[in-house]
C-alpha cells in the first residue's frame, strides 16, 4: 500500500494548471480516509487554492444586513436588497474572519457587510468611517450593497446624469492573490459579464449604462433596483402559486431574450432575480394587492458566455462554475458543456425554490450537492408543499429533467407552459409516472453503483479538477451509451405493443362488441400509461422518433373517438411538433409527409367549430403537402383520399363561416377526385366501399351547402339522393361497417329535413326518410351502446320525425316521438356527461325538442305547459350559444323560441 503523501502532492492534485494526474495518488485518496480528510482540509485552508475552489464550486447566498448608520443616512431600509450577490462569492475562511467584524458598533462599521471579504483597497477601503460617500470617477459611491470574492457593488449617484445607479467594480486586492494567468482570466470574465449584460435590452433584465476603468479598477454601472431578491421574498413568507408562476414566466422571457442574443446566463438562481414589487390599492378595502404587478429583473451575468464561443472561451473543459443547488447536471460536470437547456434547468430549479422554499438539491457541502445534482432525482414539490398545484409540479419537473433533451427546448417554451397554467389552458408537459421514475433510476444506477471506494472519491474530485473530470466523465458517458441502447430497445418494443393494442381495439373484429366505449377507454388508459413512461425518454434516431410520433397521433385519434376534444388537440399538436422535427431531417419521405398532413387535418377538424381561423390554417397546410404527394405519386389511391378528406373538412368549415362559393369549389374538387377513384378497376371491395362512403359524405356536405341557397334547392335534393345511392352501394359492399351505416342514417335524416322544409307536398317522403333513419340509429345504438354520437343522432332523427308528424297534423304520434327524443337525451346526459357538457349541438337539440313539445301543448290549449317548455328551450339554446357564440344556426333557433315565448305569454295574459 502506498504511504501517505505530503501536502505538496495534494496541492499538485488540486492545481488547475496541472497537466498530468497521478492515478496511484487518486486511488490512495479513495482508500485512505485520513488522506481524504487532509485533502478536504487543505482545500479549505490553502489561501490561493481556496479562492479558486470556492469560485468554482460554491456561490453561497450572502445576506446584506444594514448598520444603524446606514439606515439613518436616508438610504434604502434594511428590508431592501438592491442587487444580488455578485458572481464571485467570498471564501469560507474570509467569511469566518468577518463574523467578528459584524459585532462592531454601528459607528465603527459603516463599510462592513455580512459575509464580507477583507476590506478592498479600492474605494470602499479608503472611505472614512464618518463619511460613507466617496467619488469614483463620474460616480459618488453612497453605500455598499453587495460583495463577493472578486467583485463589490455600490449604490451610487452618477453625477453627469444625476441619477441613482448601481456600480460594480472588480477588487484589485483579491486579484493580487491569484497567479498571473488566473488574474487575467478573472479580469476577462468581468469584462465579459459587462459586455454580455450590455447586449441585452429587455424589460426584465437589469440595464447596463456604462463600462469603464478608473485608476486601473474595472467597473460598470447599471440600473438601480429598489426591491428584494426572490430568495428574500421566499424566505420572508410563502408565495402563492399563481404569483410564482407569473414571476418566473417573466424571468423566463428575459432569459429567452438573452438566448436570442446568443448569451447563456449560467447562474440563474433566486438571488440573481430582483423583484420590484408594485402593489396596487383596492378601491373598496384599501388593501394592497401585489399579484400580477411584480416586476422581476434578471441580474448578474458574471458567468455568462456567448453561444458561439469557441476556443477563446475563458471556461475550460471540465471546469465547474455556477451555484451547485441551481446548476444543471451537465454544468455540474463541465461548465463548457452548458447550452440553452442548462439555463432552462436553472429556471426550473428557481421555480422549485419559489414553490417549496428550498432548492431541488442541498447538502452539507457543495461537493455533496453536486453529487446529488448529477445522480439523484429531486423530491416532487407537492411532497414538500401540498398547496402546489399538479400542473406547476409537472412544469417544474420537466424543466429539471436530467437529460437536456427531455427539458423544455427553450426558455420561451417554459414560459409558454407557465402562461397556459395561468390561463387555465392545458399545459404541454406531462407528469412523470412512478414507473418512469423507477426506469430512469434503473438506467442510471449501474453507473452509480459502480462508483465505490476510490472511484467515489474521484467523482468528488472531478467537480474540482478539470483533467480528472474529463477522464472519469468519459467513462460514465460510455456506460450511459450502453444503457441508452438498452433503453431504445425497450422503447421500440413498447411502441410495438401500443400499436398492436390500438390496431386490435380499432379493428373491425371488435366493432360490434357491446360497451365498446368502455373497451376503448381501457385501451386509451393503457396506451397513455405506456406513452407517459416513454415520453420522457424521447429516442434520438429518426426511425424511432417517427414511430413515437405516429403513436402519439394514434392516441390523439382515440381521444377524438371518445369525444375528448381538448386532449385530442394537445396530442395532435405534440404529434405535429414531432413530425416537424422529422421532416427537417428527411424532407423527401412520403410516409412522413402523409403523417404530418393527417395530423394537421385532424387538428383542423378538432378546431373547426370553436376556432375556425387556426383550423383553416391547419387544413391549408395539410392540402399543400397532399397536393405535392398526389403530383409525385398519381397512382397511389391513399394520397387522393387524404386530399379529398381535407377538402371536405375545409368545405364544411367554409360553409359554416358563410364563404359559400369557396366552400363549393373545395367540395366539388373533392367529389371529382373520389368519383374518379371509385371507377378504378384495381381497388379491392373493402377499399372501394370506403371510397364510396367518402364520396357520399362530400356529396351530402355539398347538399348541406346548396340547401342554404334557396334558388338551388333542386341541386341540393339531387346531391342528397345521389349520396343515398352511393352510400347504399358502400353498405352493400361492407354490410357490417358501422361507419357506413352511420353515414347512411345521417343522410336519410338530412334528406327528410330538406324535403320537409324546401319541397312542397313531400311530407310523406320526408316522414319515410326520417323514420327509416331513426330505426337505423336505434339499431346502431343497440349494437354499440357505448358510442355517444349514435345516441345523439338517434334523438336528432326522432326530433325530425316528430316535427314532420306535427306538420302533418298527427299530434299524438308527434308527442310520442318528441318524448322518445327527450328520453334519449336524458340517457345521453347520464351515461356520457362529458359529451353532454361540452357539445354545443347537444344543448341545441334539447332546446329544439323542448320547443317542439311546447308547441304541441299550445296546440292542445295547455298554454301553461307550453310556457314552461319554451323557457327550457331558451335555456338550452343559450347554453349552446355559450359554447359556440358565433353559430348562426343556434342564434336562429333561440330567436324562434323567444318569438314563440312572446306568443305564449300574450295568450296567457289574455286569458
Amino acid at each position: 500500500m502506498m504511504t501517505c503523501p505530503p501536502d505538496e502532492a495534494f496541492r499538485r492534485l488540486l492545481d488547475q494548471t496541472s497537466v498530468s494526474t497521478d492515478q496511484s495518488l487518486i486511488e490512495h485518496v479513495g482508500s485512505c480516509p485520513t488522506c481524504g480528510d487532509r485533502l478536504q482540509a487543505l482545500a479549505e485552508t490553502d489561501d490561493a487554492t481556496n479562492v479558486a475552489i470556492e469560485t468554482l464550486l460554491a456561490r453561497q447566498d450572502i445576506a446584506w444586513p444594514k448598520t444603524d448608520g446606514q439606515a439613518s443616512s436616508g438610504q434604502a431600509s434594511s428590508g431592501t436588497l438592491d442587487l444580488p450577490a455578485t458572481e464571485f462569492d467570498t471564501a469560507p475562511q474570509a467569511r469566518s474572519k468577518n463574523r467578528a467584524h459584524t459585532r462592531k458598533s454601528a459607528s465603527s462599521t459603516q463599510s462592513d457587510h455580512a459575509g464580507g471579504n477583507r476590506e478592498p483597497e479600492s474605494p470602499g477601503q479608503r472611505r472614512r468611517s464618518d463619511d460613507p460617500r466617496e467619488d469614483f470617477g463620474d460616480y459618488e459611491l453612497l453605500r455598499q450593497v453587495g460583495a463577493g470574492g472578486m467583485g463589490i457593488v455600490y449604490q451610487a449617484r452618477q453625477k453627469s446624469a444625476d441619477r441613482m445607479v448601481a456600480v460594480k467594480l472588480i477588487r484589485p486586492d483579491q486579484l493580487a492573490m491569484l497567479p498571473a494567468d488566473r488574474r487575467e482570466v478573472w479580469k476577462e470574465r468581468f469584462r465579459a459579464e459587462a459586455k454580455a449584460a450590455a447586449r441585452l435590452d429587455h424589460e426584465h433584465v437589469v440595464t447596463i449604462y456604462e463600462v469603464g476603468e478608473v485608476e486601473g479598477t474595472l467597473y460598470y454601472s447599471m440600473q438601480f433596483i429598489e426591491g428584494r431578491s426572490l430568495s428574500q421574498m421566499v424566505g420572508e413568507s410563502p408565495i402563492e402559486n399563481r404569483r410564482v408562476a407569473e414571476l418566473i414566466a417573466k424571468v423566463a422571457s428575459a432569459v429567452d431574450h438573452a438566448h436570442g442574443q446568443g448569451i447563456l446566463h449560467r447562474d440563474i438562481k433566486p438571488q440573481n432575480i430582483l423583484v420590484r414589487e408594485q402593489p396596487q390599492t383596492g378601491a373598496a378595502t384599501g388593501t394592497t394587492l401585489a399579484v400580477g404587478r411584480d416586476r422581476p429583473y434578471v441580474a448578474d451575468f458574471g458567468l455568462a458566455k456567448t453561444l458561439d464561443e469557441g476556443g477563446a472561451s475563458s471556461t475550460h473543459t471540465g471546469e465547474v462554475m455556477g451555484s451547485p443547488s441551481f446548476m444543471s447536471p451537465e454544468q455540474a460536470q463541465d461548465a463548457s458543456r452548458c447550452t440553452i437547456a442548462s439555463d432552462v434547468y436553472s429556471l426550473g430549479a428557481t421555480l422549485y425554490f419559489a414553490l417549496t422554499g428550498r432548492p431541488p438539491f442541498r447538502a452539507a457541502s457543495p461537493l455533496e450537492t453536486l453529487r446529488q445534482v448529477i445522480g439523484e432525482d429531486p423530491v416532487p414539490p407537492r411532497e414538500l408543499n401540498r398547496a402546489i398545484e399538479a400542473d406547476l409540479q409537472t412544469i417544474t419537473l420537466k424543466a429539471l429533467a436530467k437529460e437536456p433533451s427531455k427539458r423544455y427546448r427553450t426558455a420561451e417554451a417554459f414560459a409558454a407552459d407557465l402562461e397556459c397554467y395561468l390561463d387555465g389552458r392545458p399545459i404541454k408537459a406531462r407528469p412523470v409516472s412512478s414507473t418512469e421514475r423507477f426506469m430512469r433510476w434503473c438506467r442510471r444506477n449501474p453507473a452509480v453503483a459502480g462508483l465505490t471506494g476510490g472511484v467515489a472519491v474521484l467523482l468528488v474530485l472531478v467537480a474540482v479538477v478539470s483533467m480528472l473530470s474529463a477522464i472519469q466523465l468519459q467513462r460514465l458517458v460510455n456506460r450511459e451509451r450502453e444503457a441508452r441502447q438498452e433503453a431504445e430497445e425497450f422503447f421500440t418494443v413498447s411502441l410495438d405493443v401500443i400499436h398492436d393494442m390500438v390496431t386490435d381495439y380499432a379493428g373491425e373484429s371488435l366493432e360490434h362488441v357491446p360497451q365498446m366505449q368502455q373497451a376503448r377507454r381501457d385501451l386509451l388508459n393503457r396506451a397513455l400509461m405506456l406513452y407517459t413512461r416513454l415520453s420522457k425518454s424521447r429516442p434520438s434516431s429518426p426511425e424511432l422518433l417517427a414511430a413515437y410520433a405516429r403513436t402519439r397521433y394514434r392516441i390523439a385519434i382515440l381521444h377524438d373517438l371518445l369525444g375528448e376534444v381538448e386532449q385530442a388537440k394537445v396530442a395532435h399538436r405534440d404529434a405535429i411538433e414531432l413530425f416537424d422535427q422529422l421532416r427537417k431531417q428527411t424532407p423527401d419521405d412520403p410516409q412522413l409527409q402523409l403523417s404530418w398532413s393527417r395530423a394537421h387535418t385532424m387538428l383542423g377538424e378538432a378546431l373547426r367549430k370553436t376556432e375556425p381561423v387556426p383550423a383553416r390554417r391547419h387544413f391549408d397546410d395539410a392540402l399543400t403537402a397532399q397536393r405535392a404527394l398526389r403530383e409525385a405519386f398519381p397512382d397511389k389511391a391513399i394520397y387522393a383520399r387524404e386530399q379529398s378528406r381535407t377538402l371536405n373538412n375545409l368545405g364544411l368549415l367554409l360553409t359554416e363561416t358563410g364563404d359559400y362559393p369557396l366552400a363549393e369549389d373545395h367540395l366539388q374538387i373533392g367529389i371529382e377526385i373520389l368519383d374518379e377513384l371509385s371507377r378504378s378497376k384495381t381497388l379491392p371491395a373493402t377499399e372501394l366501399s370506403d371510397v364510396l362512403a367518402d364520396l357520399a359524405r362530400s356529396q351530402i356536405n355539398l347538399g348541406v351547402l346548396l340547401r342554404r341557397l334557396p334558388e338551388r334547392a333542386g341541386e341540393a335534393r339531387q346531391q342528397y339522393e345521389t349520396a343515398l345511392r352511393t352510400l347504399r352501394q358502400s353498405v352493400d359492399l361492407e354490410p357490417d361497417d358501422r361507419d357506413h351505416r352511420f353515414r347512411l342514417a345521417v343522410a336519410e335524416v338530412d334528406l327528410g329535413n330538406f324535403l320537409l322544409l324546401n319541397v312542397p307536398d313531400e311530407k310523406q317522403s320526408a316522414r319515410d326518410h326520417a323514420g327509416s333513419a331513426a330505426k337505423r340509429f336505434d339499431r346502431l345504438t343497440e349494437d354499440f351502446p357505448g358510442i355517444p354520437i349514435y345516441l345523439y343522432e338517434a334523438a336528432n332523427a326522432r326530433n325530425s320525425l316528430a316535427g314532420i308528424l306535427a306538420m302533418m297534423g298527427e299530434s299524438p304520434a308527434s308527442m310520442t316521438e318528441f318524448r322518445r327524443a327527450e328520453s334519449q337525451l336524458e340517457q345521453l346526459q347520464v351515461e356520457f356527461p362529458e359529451f353532454a357538457q361540452t357539445e354545443a349541438k347537444f344543448h341545441s337539440l334539447w332546446g329544439r325538442v323542448c320547443g317542439g313539445i311546447g308547441f304541441l301543448h299550445s296546440q292542445n290549449g295547455d298554454w301553461q305547459s307550453a310556457r314552461d317548455f319554451v323557457a327550457d328551450a331558451i335555456d338550452h339554446q343559450q347554453a349552446a350559444l355559450q359554447r359556440q357564440p358565433k353559430n348562426p344556426e343556434f342564434a336562429a333557433f333561440l330567436e324562434q323560441h323567444r318569438s314563440f315565448q312572446v306568443t305564449v305569454q300574450n295568450r296567457l295574459e289574455s286569458n
